[in-house]
């Protein structure tokens, strides 16, 4: 299940958007999108059917081994030294005036993520399983 908040970044604003996450199995990928996902889309980034467009969406999974972030139908390693999502982790999604995307766990900055989103974008989730759930904090 795929969801966006209502909070948007406008091209060439900075917006930030924070999550707490509540029960997890580890798949729940957050991020942007530059239009709405439908609740029963793809996985954010990724393209899994075609009501979505991966092009415009990019994401990050915090597996519990290893994180991967997503765009354009492809998923990439990203912030290899990670624990994976817990409950009670607060992600913070910062996306900059220039368009650099970076994900921010429990105030521990993983780093530029993606770089040139130059559009506007909404927050938003994709769960992997039933039952999975956030808080959006802002």
């Amino acid at each position: 299940m795929s969801a966006c908040t209502n909070k948007t970044r406008e091209k060439g604003e900075a917006c930030t958007w924070i999550y707490k996450i509540i029960t997890t199995e580890s798949s729940i990928n957050l991020g942007v999108c530059a239009q709405p996902i439908k609740a029963r889309g793809s996985c954010l980034g990724r393209g899994k059917t075609p009501s979505n467009n991966p092009q415009h969406e990019w994401g990050f999974f915090g597996y519990t081994e290893y994180g991967m972030k997503t765009h354009a139908g492809r998923a990439e390693p990203y912030a290899f030294k990670w624990p994976g999502f817990k409950n009670g982790d607060v992600v913070v999604v910062e996306i900059s005036r220039q368009g650099e995307l970076r994900y921010i766990v429990n105030g521990e900055d993983l780093g530029i993520a993606f770089t040139g989103i130059n559009e506007r974008v909404y927050g938003a989730v994709s769960f992997g399983y039933q039952g999975q759930r956030i808080e959006f904090k802002g």
